[in-house]
């Protein structure tokens, strides 16, 4: 009787369309790099119609967010306005007519100058003012550290 080689083992558990994980914890000894060659090298050799993809494994947890009463009112804002404008334009971003960046570049100031210019300037209108101001106090404490 022949005894059956691990990567057989591997490539019977990639058939049965098990999960990298599964497999792991199913075949003794098995390293990862081995199950991820032997599912490359399956699927390289397989036809199209052949092709295994690992799954993957049901019951993740989910990420928990906690907003703040201003994180939500700021989400009830971006939700009324169209996708495009909230990636480019977001409410806080545009506040007082003038984007920031455009006055940064203007200005020509640097990466640190420009973040204290942002974070002053947006302060308390997304998150927390504090967060915002001691941000801007850390940037400007690096820029004046460089000189």
């Amino acid at each position: 009787m022949r005894k059956t080689s691990r990567r057989q083992k591997i490539i019977q558990q990639i058939k049965l369309g098990k999960t990298n994980q599964e497999i792991l914890s199913s075949i003794r000894g098995v390293t990862k790099s081995q199950v991820y060659n032997a599912r490359w090298e399956f699927n390289k050799s397989a036809g199209s119609d052949e092709v295994v993809k690992a799954k993957r494994p049901v019951g993740r947890p989910k990420k928990v967010i906690t907003l703040t009463p201003s994180g939500v009112e700021l989400l009830d804002k971006l939700a009324s306005h169209d996708r495009n404008k909230v990636v480019n334009n977001p409410p806080h971003y545009t506040d007082g007519g003038m984007e920031v960046i455009d006055f940064i570049e203007a200005k020509k100031l640097n990466y640190h100058l420009g973040n204290v210019v942002k974070y002053v300037s947006r302060a308390g209108k997304k998150d927390n003012a504090r967060t915002d101001l001691e941000k801007a106090k850390w940037y400007l404490e690096r820029a004046i550290e460089r000189i």
